[in-house]
């Protein structure tokens, strides 16, 4: 099932007959619109100097609940090219689009990869936080490789490269995750974070989701009864620490926590990379960040990450 089934609206080119009065610059590098942080900086990563790179949402920005304002629809009228993840993770994306008006290639970064459906919540959402496995964002570079030849065909051989340096960097990290959540003790293998958005990188490094106070979407409320359940849960399995994120409100989890007597083990980033200079302002020092947070306080280790002479510590 791919992702284009959770926002049939969007195609591959999608045309409107309200076209807006601004165009991209013939004149400059294409330009390049990306819905999130993630998404934009590996769209940087692979089109370096040949394309102009802008995110709709800021560092921080929730994406499931974003509220676009107009300079949004401006930007798109303005871009030679959309990225988005799919799978209803902007699920205000096509009204946006629709507004704005004109034509342009609208690109799903995740297509091609088979979502989970939400293991909390209703369960009948798909979980779109598929960059959680770093097998799976290789594929999002793939996708977006093949986006960036079609408007900026002049740079063939610098997209490749850029493409295949950053896949051989993905498969490195890859390999490190699984490590360094290997010397976590057998039993502590237990995850329970803000909302249901590290599904995909439990089950790709061999964590189990015991529970989270809402499903895939921050949207939701936390029940009192599923709170009372997580409860009940983290005390059984002797959860020793509950994770929070950067994007959601704390509060259900500081909750459960004084309630088990589990400590917070710290903040992950689920939904947007870290701000400039947190050494989480990449999607590999998201990865390197959270994965150190996690094992660290779950009784593993994991020191920095290291690839091709650079050192990501991931801010910890």
């Amino acid at each position: 099932m791919t992702a284009s089934k959770w926002l049939p609206a969007l195609s591959a080119l999608l045309i409107s007959t309200g076209c807006g009065s601004e165009t991209p610059d013939a004149g400059g590098k294409p330009r390049v619109l990306a819905t999130t942080t993630m998404i934009a900086e590996a769209a940087q990563r692979v089109g370096g100097d040949c394309v102009e790179v802008r995110g709709l949402l800021p560092v921080g920005g929730d994406p499931h609940v974003y509220e676009p304002v107009p300079q949004d629809a401006r930007a798109i009228v303005q871009s030679d090219l959309v990225l988005y993840n799919g799978f209803g993770l902007e699920a205000w994306l096509d009204r946006l689009i629709r507004n704005a008006g004109g034509e342009r290639p609208i690109i799903i970064v995740a297509e091609g990869l088979t979502p989970i459906f939400g293991q909390y919540g209703n369960g009948k959402d798909p979980d779109p936080h598929l960059w959680g496995d770093a097998r799976n964002f290789t594929r999002y570079v793939d996708n977006i490789h093949r986006a960036l030849m079609t408007v900026a065909p002049e740079c063939t051989d610098v997209l490749q490269s850029n493409a295949d340096e950053y896949k051989a960097e993905l498969q490195a990290l890859d390999g490190w995750v699984r490590e360094r959540v290997g010397t976590i003790p057998p039993a502590q293998r237990q995850l329970v974070t803000s909302h249901d958005a590290f599904e995909y990188y439990a089950r790709a490094y061999g964590l189990n989701v015991l529970g989270t106070p809402i499903g895939v979407s921050t949207d939701e409320e936390a029940s009192a009864q599923t709170v009372a359940r997580l409860v009940d849960r983290v005390r059984q399995e002797r959860v020793p620490a509950l994770f929070l994120e950067t994007t959601v409100n704390p509060r259900v989890i500081q909750r459960i926590a004084a309630e088990t007597g589990a400590r917070i083990g710290g903040s992950l980033y689920s939904d947007s990379l870290g701000p400039p200079d947190s050494g989480a302002d990449t999607y590999v020092g998201m990865l390197v960040h959270n994965t150190r947070v996690i094992v660290n306080a779950l009784g593993g280790s994991a020191g920095p990450f290291e690839h091709g002479g650079t050192t990501y510590t991931g801010g910890v």
